[in-house]
């Protein structure tokens, strides 16, 4: 049994998440308005700030480059990577260093935190997306899903289906990354 939270986002209407995946989404949210590398730091749990460093390239090239196989890669984005990424040998930066969200080539991209749209793709049951909206590639960000605004019914197949369904605006807007 799931328990999905719902609530409308800023681009795309109704967004139906897992109640576990909305607040470890809400909480890489709250962290992008961190202004240095120390606030972050006291912010985020060992696996978040692991997880940025490595998206910003204090790490290897492949957590660096970890979001660009989502979707359909630009022909030499891994060139272009190459030439963006820092020396595995760099030191980290300092707690008073600036934390700057475009160290960040997936945040840039839009792919890291992911949009709804994509997680709901992955965690939504496939038949309440096909029966209640679609599912749609995007060219560089992957399968995304969207909904028609029936939440109650929505919410009532999902709970027929034996999960519970809560309303909660405010963590689904928490959610929502500001590309």
């Amino acid at each position: 049994m799931t328990e999905y939270l719902y609530g409308t986002d800023h681009l795309s209407g109704l967004v139906f998440l897992p109640r576990e995946v909305a607040e470890e989404q809400a909480a890489l949210v709250d962290l992008l308005s961190c202004d240095t590398w120390g606030e972050l730091r006291a912010k985020a749990t060992p696996e978040q700030f692991e997880e940025i460093l490595g998206l910003a390239g204090y790490g290897t090239f492949e957590e660096y480059t970890r979001y660009l196989a989502v979707g359909r890669p630009v022909p030499g984005a891994y060139e272009d990577a190459a030439e963006g990424f820092l020396d595995e040998d760099k030191e980290f930066p300092e707690d008073d260093d600036f934390f700057l969200l475009d160290e960040i080539g997936a945040y840039g991209d839009g792919d890291w935190p992911p949009d709804p749209c994509y997680l709901m793709a992955e965690h939504l049951p496939s038949e309440i997306v096909e029966e209640f909206g679609e599912y749609y590639e995007t060219i560089f960000n992957g399968t995304y899903a969207r909904l028609d605004p029936r939440s109650e019914e929505i919410a009532a197949a999902l709970q027929a289906m034996g999960d519970t369904c809560v309303e909660d605006q405010a963590l689904i807007g928490r959610a929502q990354p500001r590309w």
